[in-house]
């Protein structure tokens, strides 16, 4: 049986809010507190909040696009790679900054 489409727009709109909510404003969050931690001169706290920051707003922007990513886990690298493999958005990356 197939559902509405009534009920397939609002289940788009769900995993919409649910990926801004949970991944991007926390992202958000995480952007601000390694600033601040760089500003005090805190390093390791700083590229801690930074790759917490950079994680969530990929994790956002995969389930935005719809990119089956459950097998990415922590990985930045894979993340990245399964957006340039998808090729839904463009993504262009420096070599240094692949490699940072």
């Amino acid at each position: 049986m197939r559902r509405p489409s009534s009920y397939r727009l609002t289940r788009e709109l769900l995993l919409n809010d649910l990926a801004i909510r949970s991944f991007r404003d926390i992202a958000d969050q995480d952007y601000i507190a390694a600033r601040l931690a760089y500003h005090h001169r805190l390093p390791e706290p700083s590229l801690w909040q930074s790759q917490q920051a950079l994680e969530k707003y990929l994790k956002c922007i995969l389930l935005l696009q719809r990119i089956p990513a459950t097998d990415i886990g922590h990985n930045l690298s894979k993340a990245v790679e399964r957006l340039e493999e998808s090729q839904s958005i463009s993504i262009h990356l420096t070599p240094a900054t692949k490699s940072f």
